[in-house]
């Protein structure tokens, strides 16, 4: 079964609410909404009254947000058929006008009013609770970038991406923004957290593609829920090697530490390794999705004029490659281009030279080829005095993190990490 297009295994959430206290019986059935979209329901025989806010946490705590049931609904005793099997038939149905465990709380400042009335109309939805978590109501990336571009294009309100995923109902992001206003920050040096746990075994550190922004690994975060996934946006100052030092430091003090990087992510993964190693720090695995060795500085520098063609380029892509972030192309071009432009310089001088101790995991494309990037795949086999391992891996150089290819290439990041 499938819920917002990620898989749901029933019987891990049934698993989980019958080790609760208190808890009879219970079963999951998904359901529709007005709009045809499926959500779950969970039904629950119990001797005392459920608190449906505390159950929804303790299942946040063990499971993703896709596969906390949106309903609980409390029956006295499952209806069986003759044959004595839970007759599903004759459940209840849920209320569709509740769409939250919250209580509903309106907006109440001028700001609130604006962003509760931005997601109304990005969700499709007739009303939010400023205290409603967003996740809820099937926010995804997609979403968070088109809420992020509004406020920015319409608004000129900055906000970092990240911020929805720290902060994700109305009231919070207001008083985050109003905090922003009084106490600007560097938007471009913003790290997420793309998922969160109590359970999670160990942090990876991810590195955006040219594309510049981190929010791509999502999907993967959410498939390989048992790691926290730490997710980077490019930075764009000449000490950005020190900043995501400074970020990942803030996050996980000592080692060892696990990188990911897809494309030009995995030759930035790499230089930020040999600097922590040079200080000591212990750097495990560092996994490169169809990254490429840059061992000389490009012969070809890019003109102003070809980086703007490139970057524009890039922009284009992946606009086309999420048709529904298509109404956000102004803020992409200009806001996104920028930091696509600065990549592009950046990879233009760097070169990938000496070793590190870290172990290498290449996951290679069937394709491994992209007009806009530059080096040798296989030369990182020389690049590593730790192990060292290569394998073929689905999907086209762009389309590695999308669709049914991330599920794929999960499962390799997974044997990597094993």
């Amino acid at each position: 079964m499938k819920i917002r297009g990620y898989r749901v295994e029933i019987g891990e959430i049934e698993n989980q609410l019958l080790n609760m206290h208190d808890v009879k019986e219970v079963v999951i059935l998904d359901e529709l909404d007005n709009k045809g979209k499926k959500f779950l329901c969970a039904y629950i025989v119990s001797e005392t009254e459920i608190n449906v806010i505390n159950i929804k946490e303790k299942l946040a705590m063990v499971l993703p947000d896709y596969m906390v049931p949106l309903h609980f609904i409390q029956i006295k005793e499952m209806p069986l058929t003759s044959n004595g099997k839970i007759n599903r038939k004759d459940l209840p149905s849920p209320d569709m006008d509740v769409v939250t465990s919250t209580p509903f709380v309106a907006p109440e400042t001028e700001l609130e009013n604006l962003l509760d009335g931005i997601w109304r109309g990005i969700l499709g939805v007739e009303k939010i609770g400023v205290n409603d978590n967003l996740f809820e109501y099937g926010v995804d990336s997609t979403s968070i970038i088109k809420f992020v571009s509004r406020l920015s294009t319409d608004y000129n309100i900055q906000i970092p991406i990240h911020q929805v995923f720290k902060t994700p109902n109305v009231r919070e992001i207001a008083k985050a923004i109003s905090n922003l206003m009084i106490n600007p920050v560097d938007v471009s040096s913003e790290r997420m957290l793309l998922n969160a746990n109590n359970l999670q075994e160990k942090n990876i550190f991810c590195f955006p593609p040219v594309v510049a922004l981190g929010v791509v690994y999502q999907r993967l975060s959410e498939i390989l829920d048992r790691y926290a996934f730490y997710s980077f946006n490019f930075i764009e100052s000449e000490d950005r090697i020190e900043k995501y030092i400074e970020l990942i430091k803030e996050i996980q003090p000592e080692g060892p530490y696990t990188f990911l990087g897809i494309s030009a992510g995995g030759n930035l993964a790499f230089e930020i390794t040999k600097v922590m190693e040079q200080r000591g720090d212990k750097i495990e695995d560092i996994i490169l999705m169809d990254s490429f060795y840059i061992q000389d500085i490009n012969p070809n520098r890019l003109t102003d004029e070809e980086n703007r063609k490139y970057a524009s380029e890039t922009v284009e892509l992946m606009l086309k490659q999420y048709p529904q972030l298509q109404s956000e192309g102004e803020f992409f071009r200009n806001h996104v281009g920028e930091k696509i432009r600065g990549y592009y310089t950046y990879l233009d001088r760097l070169i990938n030279s000496g070793q590190v101790k870290a172990n290498l995991h290449v996951i290679k494309s069937p394709s491994s080829e992209s007009k806009h990037v530059r080096g040798d795949i296989n030369l990182w086999q020389y690049s590593t005095t730790g192990k060292y391992t290569i394998c073929n891996g689905y999907g086209d150089h762009e389309k590695m993190l999308d669709g049914k290819y991330v599920e794929q290439n999960a499962i390799l990041i997974e044997k990597s990490l094993s």
